[in-house]
C-alpha cells in the first residue's frame, strides 16, 4: 500500500515538472491526448489542419473549421474509447447447483 502510494506521489511530482510543456500525453486525437493536451496545442493542432485544407487565417470560416475539427475529433476519440471498453476481456465465473449452470460476466 505505502509503495502504491509512494509511486502515485513520484508520478505527480515528475508530470508538475512540466515536461511536455502541456502538450499532452498519448497519441495526437487520441483519447488521452484530448483529456491532457492543452487548448492552445489542440487549437495549433488543428488550425494547421485547416490551412491545410485551404482556410484563411482569422476568419469566421477558419473558426468554422476549427470547431468542426475539434468537436469530430473529440468524439471519434470517445466512440474509440467505448470501443474499447465494450471489447476489453471480461471475467466470467459460472456456478453450478444440481442441473443449472449459472454464468456472470464481470
Amino acid at each position: 500500500m505505502i509503495r502504491l502510494f509512494l509511486l502515485g506521489i513520484s508520478l505527480l511530482i515528475l508530470q508538475s515538472c512540466g515536461g511536455n510543456n502541456g502538450a499532452g500525453f498519448g497519441r495526437a486525437e487520441s483519447p488521452m491526448w484530448h483529456s491532457t493536451a492543452s487548448a492552445e496545442v489542440k487549437r495549433s493542432y488543428f488550425r494547421s489542419q485547416c490551412l491545410d485544407f485551404g482556410f484563411t487565417d482569422k476568419t469566421p470560416e477558419m473558426a468554422q473549421c476549427l470547431q468542426t475539427q475539434m468537436n469530430t475529433s473529440r468524439a471519434a476519440a470517445r466512440q474509440r474509447m467505448q470501443n474499447y471498453n465494450a471489447n476489453r476481456m471480461r471475467t466470467t465465473t459460472c456456478n453450478s447447483f444440481g442441473n443449472t449452470i449459472t454464468c456472470n460476466n464481470w
